[in-house]
């Protein structure tokens, strides 16, 4: 199913203002390293990383958007167009994705305001 215009606007907007952060030393939780953040004016939107099988995960924050959060993994092309979008905008491949689970989203944004 094509993915309608106005949902590609939305996706297209959440990704288009991105700017990296790589993460040097900063404790988060889980098993991964060389995180890069992208977000938007000190906002996170999402994160690649490399976990310890040495696969690259795209972990998104849920509350960057409603569109996301109820619509990621209930809809295949949402999905394929926001990697798709992701692909384009970092110029990085990346293994899997999934929008985090609130309490890891939360222990997230306290390990990073301090540096976003």
């Amino acid at each position: 199913m094509e993915l309608p215009e106005v949902l590609k606007k939305q996706i297209d907007n959440l990704i288009d203002g991105v700017v990296p952060y790589e993460l040097h030393d900063t404790d988060l939780p889980g098993w991964f390293t060389d995180n890069i953040v992208f977000h938007d004016n000190g906002k996170p939107i999402f994160m690649i990383s490399k976990n310890i099988m040495d696969f690259i995960d795209l972990r998104i924050f849920p509350s960057m958007s409603n569109l996301i959060l109820f619509g990621y993994g209930q809809s295949p092309s949402i999905e394929e167009y926001f990697e798709k979008r992701v692909k384009e905008k970092t110029g990085m491949d990346f293994d899997i994705s999934y929008v985090l689970d609130r309490e890891t989203e939360r222990k997230y944004l306290e390990s990073l305001k301090e540096i976003l």
